[in-house]
């Protein structure tokens, strides 16, 4: 398929990003047939499929270039933050067909999980204004931008040990990061870390933080259980404190959902517009950092990674019904942002 310079009628050029390493991904051929019923109400719809990790991103921004209104992730979570990069601050839109081992996104907004279903959303959704996360990395790493969450710790380690093993997650799905994580999880050790928010800086032996834009947690947990994406801040959950006793007890927590009583020991819940994490010098061990589900950084001590909100920097297709996602219902008019406690 080739691609065409921007045109007068671009509102109406969507380009589909397929992944066709995502577990469940859609044919190529199915995915001409679901956008059949677009083209019949007058869009012309592209299809590129990716070849490496990184192309979601690259071919993203060619779509930019092209003119298209709609960016569609048919992939994961991994592909949609590829995408979500991309789009950031553009003003394009991002639909996404779910494929993938999770993809918590599409389960955290109910989309349609068919493509032509997820496809008719283009023309007849809900085009939601969104925050998105914004890391600054290490060492002049640049910055990254995520729409669900970046995790470190205990977490961060996990994903890093999944990284390279696609094969394993294309085929066992959820299953395949049980032996990673218990592996992990049964080796982990706190880290010293200091959390600066503002006026308040907090000296903790972390085990695990979770910087949430969204709520989901894996799609199976809600550890930042207050976030909405649209609220201009990122709500922040610190699981620390040494000893395998205390460890087990926040596992046994988070797993009957009852980390919301936050005074108890060894939980920590703020809600910021910006924080930063920085590893003590002397710690033992690198901390591991990863972003919607994608390894971001190796924070070494004496280094420490940022993260803020960017208010209203994404356009996503949604379907039109009120989300506890979002304080925004499909026709309220935009609330302004706030910082939080």
């Amino acid at each position: 398929m080739n691609v065409h310079p921007a045109r007068a009628d671009s509102a109406r050029l969507a380009w589909i990003i397929r992944n066709p390493g995502a577990r469940a991904a859609p044919s190529e051929s199915r995915l001409r047939a679901a956008a059949g019923p677009l083209r019949r109400r007058g869009w012309e719809v592209e299809i590129r499929s990716t070849a490496a990790p990184g192309d979601a991103e690259s071919l993203a921004r060619e779509a930019l270039a092209a003119g298209a209104s709609t960016v569609v992730a048919a992939g994961g979570d991994g592909t949609v933050h590829e995408v979500v990069n991309a789009l950031a601050g553009s003003g394009g839109a991002l639909g996404v067909i779910p494929a993938g081992t999770a993809n918590v996104w599409a389960g955290e907004v109910a989309l349609p999980r068919s493509p032509e279903r997820a496809l008719a959303l283009v023309a007849s959704g809900w085009r939601a204004h969104l925050d998105l996360g914004e890391a600054a990395l290490p060492a002049g790493g640049g910055r990254r931008r995520f729409l669900l969450m970046a995790g470190a710790g205990v977490d961060g380690s996990v994903v890093r040990a999944m990284h390279g093993r696609r094969t394993a997650k294309r085929l066992g799905g959820r299953a395949a990061f049980g032996p990673a994580i218990a592996a992990t999880a049964l080796g982990a050790r706190p880290l010293p870390v200091r959390i600066t928010a503002g006026r308040r800086e907090l000296h903790r032996e972390l085990w695990l933080a979770v910087c949430g834009n969204t709520r989901s947690y894996t799609g199976v947990l809600q550890l930042t259980s207050d976030a909405r994406a649209d609220d201009g801040a990122l709500d922040l959950l610190l699981l620390s404190g040494a000893g395998r006793r205390r460890q087990a007890a926040l596992i046994a927590r988070s797993l009957r959902g009852s980390l919301h009583r936050r005074r108890a020991p060894g939980i920590d819940y703020l809600r910021r517009q910006a924080l930063a994490i920085a590893l003590e010098p002397g710690a033992a061990a690198p901390l591991e950092v990863q972003a919607d589900g994608e390894p971001l950084a190796t924070v070494h001590p004496g280094d420490e990674i940022t993260l803020r909100a960017l208010p209203g920097a994404l356009v996503a297709v949604l379907p039109r019904r009120p989300t506890p996602l979002l304080a925004r219902s499909p026709g309220a008019p935009r609330a302004a942002p706030h910082a939080g406690r």
